[in-house]
């Protein structure tokens, strides 16, 4: 791994460092328990090594397939409201001094999570569930909207309703402080409740777990989960604005090696801290932080930057990549 300054707003006080792996550095650190980066790096990672490290036959058994969301629930009476309080996260601006640099900070807390990724030896097939997530769509939406447009300006009618669906692998929460144990039988739970099959190992964190199972697991007088309320009944969603984003994964061909970011994430660190033994049942007030250093707060993440300009996405990508890699990337299109 090598390691060289980069960009940032150095008007600021804040530098961007360059990292460089090569595909065996970038393969290691996939495989490490808890890596620090945010998922749209892991998932390009994970792209690279399938579609472009190795060169890929041809399989009989590769059949294209579009999902469609099924049961799909017509949606009207858009409301929205400031949000005061959450049963989800609580949100919150952080104040702190990194070296000479004084920054601000907003972030959520939440619980952890987990993510299963179930297969049935019977059946050869992945085991997923659809899920209602009206912030998808309002997301879509903005995403299609001219730059600064309001949310009571969006005309809802007209989105379609199977952008509030996502396929997702059987995911659920645990709370703070949550022994392996507890949170092996949260697991177990959270697939028996919304996938009816119960499961023995073999094997915000976010766990994801790989759990093969069959028919004859599946559980007696089991229901289908229920993730939308009865007809007739009203239900609100607490969800965040924020901008979208733009990532992009560079290569250096010369030096074959990855072009990452290395980024201080106060989050990050706030989570780390909040997880000490010493700290699981302190108020943000009491937890004594002065006595931790910064170290666990810096991620590896792709370069990438916020769509907050009225230009092409390719365009905003190209400015990051000169802004925090100063690299003069030239695009074809």
């Amino acid at each position: 791994m090598k390691i060289t300054e980069g960009g940032g707003n150095a008007h600021e006080g804040e530098y961007i460092t360059k990292v460089f792996l090569t595909e065996a550095e970038a393969h290691a650190f996939l495989e490490n328990d808890y890596p620090l980066s945010p998922p749209p790096m892991l998932y390009a990672l994970l792209w690279w090594f399938e579609n472009k490290a190795r060169k890929r036959t041809e399989s009989k058994s590769v059949v294209p397939y579009k999902w469609k969301p099924k049961d799909v629930v017509p949606l009207k009476d858009f409301k929205f409201e400031p949000m005061p309080t959450s049963s989800r996260f609580v949100p919150l601006r952080m104040h702190f001094t990194l070296g000479t640099l004084t920054r601000t900070w907003d972030l959520a807390l939440c619980d952890d999570s987990f993510a299963i990724l179930l297969y049935n030896e019977d059946k050869k097939e992945l085991v997923f569930t659809q899920r209602f997530r009206p912030a998808t769509l309002v997301g879509l939406a903005r995403h299609r909207s001219p730059p600064k447009t309001k949310l009571e300006d969006i005309d809802w009618a007209s989105q379609p309703p199977e952008w509030a669906y996502t396929l997702e692998m059987c995911n659920g929460h645990h709370k703070r402080g949550s022994s392996a144990q507890e949170i092996e039988q949260r697991v177990r739970e959270c697939v028996a409740l919304k996938c009816g099959i119960g499961i023995s190992f073999s094997g915000d964190r976010q766990r994801v777990y790989y759990a093969k199972v069959n028919d004859s697991m599946k559980l007696k007088d089991w229901s289908q989960f229920e993730d939308m309320v009865p007809s007739g009944q009203k239900r609100s969603f607490d969800l965040v604005l924020r901008h979208s984003s733009v990532a992009t994964l560079l290569y250096h061909t010369t030096q074959k090696k990855f072009v990452l970011v290395k980024q201080f994430r106060p989050a990050v660190l706030l989570a780390h801290i909040l997880r000490q033994p010493e700290n699981l049942n302190k108020k943000l007030s009491e937890v004594e932080w002065h006595k931790y250093d910064a170290s666990h707060g810096y991620t590896v993440e792709l370069c990438a930057g916020l769509v907050d300009k009225n230009i092409p996405i390719v365009d905003i990508a190209k400015e990051e990549i000169e802004e925090e890699c100063g690299y003069a990337w030239k695009y074809h299109v």
